[in-house]
């Protein structure tokens, strides 16, 4: 994404699902990587997009959902996704790498497990210094790159870190004695 996109989106007041259209088409201009093309789009990150458009009908942190949320497949819940943000949602039918992200998510939850992942990862490939993300509300997130260790606190399931070093590092979540971690650029979230 060009500084020029980036600026322009920092100055109007748009709403996020245009974002996350003009984000995309820009990922798929013929100066961007391969490597961009692969990444996560869900502009707010899978615990605030639950929280702002799930979270009134199913529950904080999915504590609402119905007993066979709890048996579904991958598949499954791939395809209650799509369909609930399609319908009660009203959300532009996202791409095949953010309804993996939102599965993982909703893994996370049916499982009780830590969820962690990297909201902006295209602006910091390009050189940005400000990483965004989501985690399990309430989780400690930890930066590692050699002796450089950086800390944020997952706030109603978003975290920010600043100064970051330039990747590879490791980012790690933990909470109650859980913990969950894997290599970015490697990957943008874990895998439950």
């Amino acid at each position: 994404m060009n500084l020029f996109f980036r600026k322009s989106i920092t100055m109007l007041k748009i709403h996020p699902l245009l974002i996350s259209i003009l984000f995309a088409a820009a990922c798929l201009s013929p100066n961007s990587s391969n490597k961009n093309k692969e990444l996560v789009n869900v502009y707010e990150g899978p615990t605030t997009l639950f929280h702002n458009s799930c979270a009134e009908c199913h529950g904080e942190n999915g504590s609402d959902y119905e007993d066979d949320f709890h048996h579904l497949s991958d598949g499954e819940l791939a395809e209650k996704i799509e369909s609930m943000m399609a319908g009660p949602a009203q959300i532009i039918a996202p791409q095949k790498e953010e309804i993996d992200a939102l599965v993982q998510y909703h893994r996370a939850l049916r499982d009780k497990k830590l969820f962690l992942m990297v909201n902006n990862a295209a602006s910091i490939l390009e050189g940005l210094t400000t990483l965004k993300g989501s985690a399990t509300p309430g989780a400690k997130v930890v930066l590692q790159k050699g002796e450089t260790i950086l800390s944020a606190v997952s706030q109603r399931g978003e975290w920010v870190l600043n100064n970051i070093p330039s990747p590879p590092f490791i980012l790690t979540a933990e909470k109650g004695g859980s913990r969950t971690s894997f290599q970015f650029p490697d990957r943008q979230f874990n895998e439950i």
